[in-house]
């Protein structure tokens, strides 16, 4: 979703940084998997930007990533990339829009919701659900809740296909 988000503001070279967890999750996974569709999906895209694997929390590594391939647009997965950005002198935007993952309402930065507030509701609900069907103890099958992220527009990714008319 935020790939598409990003894209529709009009933005070419669009880089990933995921930053894997420290102890490695399905959910490093997951981004990895709908990032690589999205950039076949979005063909239109300039020469596409290489999705790194193994960034844990290495500033050094990011920025120099970032410098390497020039992204005009950074889907990040937290706002400490952002933070790195700005501490090393580019412009957000400017020189480089971001989106994050985990973005909240009523914040600067724009990306997508993953709704912290509504997350607890679900999963509360799923137990109920599951003790009303007489299901107790940990099932045989790992179950997962998911919510639809949204959009949250945010000064960080400002919307370049206006622009462009």
């Amino acid at each position: 979703m935020a790939w598409h988000e990003v894209a529709q503001r009009g933005y070419k070279r669009i880089g990933a940084a995921l930053m894997q967890e420290t102890l490695p999750s399905i959910v490093d996974a997951l981004r990895l998997g709908a990032s690589l569709v999205a950039q076949r999906e979005l063909r239109f895209l300039k020469k596409s930007v290489p999705i790194p694997i193994h960034f844990s929390n290495d500033r050094k590594v990011y920025l120099q990533w970032v410098e390497d391939y020039r992204p005009d647009a950074i889907i990040g997965r937290n706002h400490l990339l952002y933070q790195w950005l700005v501490e090393s002198g580019y412009k957000v935007p400017g020189d480089i829009a971001f989106a994050n993952l985990i973005a909240e309402q009523g914040k600067s930065l724009a990306g997508a919701s993953v709704m912290v507030d509504k997350i607890g509701g679900a999963a509360v609900d799923h137990l109920i659900a599951e003790l009303i069907v007489n299901h107790w103890g940990i099932p045989a099958t790992r179950q997962t809740v998911e919510l639809e992220p949204h959009w949250i527009d945010g000064m960080t990714m400002p919307d370049l296909s206006f622009a462009k008319g």
